[in-house]
């Protein structure tokens, strides 16, 4: 995000931005305000190029602001770095491009599975819902897993083998137990026609969250 006034030679006191993420993976973030440099101009009130620049930031995620209102007042002077908000996301904020596939009567692959849900196929996308008594995934293999009880999912073979308990390196296996309750792990499937059985979920990763969010509204 890079602020600026309306011109080059034009000033704002009050300039305004703002960076909207419709879905965030796993991971840490921060928010930082970086002041690159402060433009000065005689007779105006930007003649001290030393000078604090005030600003304020505001944090809400999922539509509703982190409890309450959540703000940070802050300055920042030529070339400060100031920290306003961190945060740790485990799963619980994650929406992504994913699309979960209820099972077909008969079974399908992932073109016939999207097909028949009218959900968008890319090859190469599709991952497989664990079901088996057990399952080696090797370290190459990407995983999902999909909260059910709030729609969203860690996403990340790291991230997983974390939730897991899993070494993070090295090939592992994973059975059903090893999934928390309410939950279902997606695992990347090497074969673009793989079928899967009846009885089994797919999940699809679909070309941008606007489709995936349409779709869990529909309760695809």
């Amino acid at each position: 995000m890079n602020v600026q006034g309306p011109g080059n030679n034009n000033y704002s006191l009050t300039p305004m931005e703002n960076v909207f993420w419709a879905s965030s993976p796993s991971g840490a973030f921060k928010v930082t305000v970086h002041n690159y440099n402060n433009r000065t101009l005689p007779d105006t009130v930007f003649i001290d190029g030393n000078r604090k620049v005030p600003f304020r930031v505001r944090l809400r995620r999922g539509g509703d602001a982190l409890g309450s209102e959540v703000w940070f007042t802050g300055s920042a002077g030529p070339a400060q770095t100031v920290t306003c908000f961190s945060w740790t996301n485990s799963g619980s904020g994650a929406l992504g491009r994913m699309v979960v596939l209820p099972p077909l009567p008969n079974g399908g692959t992932f073109e016939e599975m999207c097909t028949a849900h009218g959900v968008t196929y890319t090859r190469g996308q599709g991952y497989y819902a664990l079901v088996r008594k057990s399952e080696n995934v090797s370290e190459k293999k990407d995983m999902m897993l999909h909260n059910m009880s709030n729609d969203t999912f860690t996403m990340g073979a790291g991230p997983c083998r974390a939730a897991l308990g899993k070494p993070a390196t090295g090939a592992i296996k994973v059975t059903p137990g090893d999934v928390p309750d309410d939950h279902m792990l997606f695992i990347q499937s090497t074969s673009h026609n793989r079928k899967l059985p009846s009885g089994v979920h797919a999940l699809m990763m679909v070309p941008t969250v606007a489709e995936a969010i349409r779709h869990r509204r529909a309760g695809t």
